[in-house]
């Protein structure tokens, strides 16, 4: 039983570290930054450089796998976030991005560009992902 849930932990890894490579990909450029970010949310949840090499070459062949507590699902909004910011440029498509996947992450359709603005501008003003999450409290309480 206890592999059962590892597996589906690592499914659901994958398929974040997937939608930031897409997210990423979003401008038509992989900067360095962004690469390294992934790369470190790979190693902090226990996956090899190798596999996450596998995810960036080829992120549509992870399975999607979504979280389910809420807390996980904010975290994995606050990564999309954070990358959004890494080459210093937010554009368009890379903010619409985030909200599509806010919303089918659970997040109302009609809070999450409140949410997402929220979590940039607490990361632009210093603030740590515990501070933002309790301030964005109001919109991922649903």
């Amino acid at each position: 039983m206890f592999g059962f849930f590892k597996t589906d932990e690592k499914k659901e890894i994958k398929t974040h570290l997937r939608h930031l490579v897409r997210l990423a990909k979003a401008d038509g450029v992989l900067h360095k930054d962004e690469l390294k970010f992934i790369y470190r949310i790979g190693k902090q949840n226990g996956l090899t450089k190798k596999q996450v090499e596998k995810i960036i070459e080829n992120p549509t062949a992870v399975d999607i796998v979504m979280p389910e507590s809420r807390q996980d699902k904010f975290s994995q909004v606050f990564d999309l976030v954070q990358m959004m910011m890494k080459d210093g440029e937010v554009n368009d498509a890379e903010t619409e991005f985030c909200m599509e996947l806010a919303n089918r992450l659970g997040f109302r359709k009609f809070l999450v560009g409140v949410l997402v603005a929220k979590i940039e501008r607490g990361i632009n003003e210093g603030l740590n992902r515990e501070q933002i999450m309790k301030e964005a409290e109001p919109f991922i309480n649903y």
